[in-house]
């Protein structure tokens, strides 16, 4: 008989059982670390990444009230001709429609915007209203400013036609913070000589 202990016989399952507990914990770790990451950006979109306030809808183009009409070659018309409303040079009525989701503070820039001959943008300024909820229907009377009657009678001295929109952007306002803007414009319009 042998005196030396015997010696202890290692099966591959013994091998396996802290190699399946390190595949496990592993596992584990993957799993927490990817619901993390997931936790995280999900936190982020919420506290950072928020859709922007817009509590305007969008703007019809606004129709110009004229009696006469002009046939204006466009050269960015389909057909190259168009039919616009013709206003003395003077007032132009406008009707237009703004819709709103809630009371909200807009904040308004406008600007008359020469098309023919086109042009920078002429008689530009700045004003402020409120607004209830809903859809307004108005009548709005723009008098021209005196660099838009400068340029429209200079156009119209020398033979030509001059057609243009008028043109803004809304940007409600809450508490400081400006939300969505919303762009809206009148239809082209010509100016002939004034009565």
């Amino acid at each position: 008989m042998s005196t030396e202990p015997a010696a202890k016989s290692l099966s591959s399952h013994d091998d396996d059982q802290p190699r399946q507990r390190m595949l496990e914990r592993t596992a584990l770790l993957l799993s927490l670390l990817a619901l993390g990451l997931l936790m995280g950006a999900l936190g982020y979109r919420f506290l950072y990444d928020t859709d922007p306030w817009d509590p305007l809808s969008e703007y019809p183009e606004q129709t110009v009230v004229a009696e006469d009409t002009y046939l204006w070659e466009d050269a960015s018309a389909a057909g190259g001709t168009i039919e616009v409303p013709a206003v003395p040079l003077g007032p132009v009525t406008v009707i237009g429609t703004k819709c709103a989701d809630e009371n909200v503070t807009i904040s308004g820039d406008v600007a008359w915007v020469p098309s023919e001959p086109p042009g920078t943008p002429l008689g530009q300024a700045h004003g402020s209203i409120t607004r209830g909820p809903g859809c307004l229907t108005r009548m709005f009377v723009n008098e021209p400013p005196d660099d838009v009657i400068a340029w429209a009678q200079k156009q119209l001295d020398a033979g030509i036609t001059p057609v243009m929109r008028i043109a803004g952007t809304d940007t409600p306002t809450r508490n400081g913070t400006a939300g969505e803007p919303r762009g809206w414009s009148t239809e082209p319009f010509a100016f002939t000589e004034a009565e």
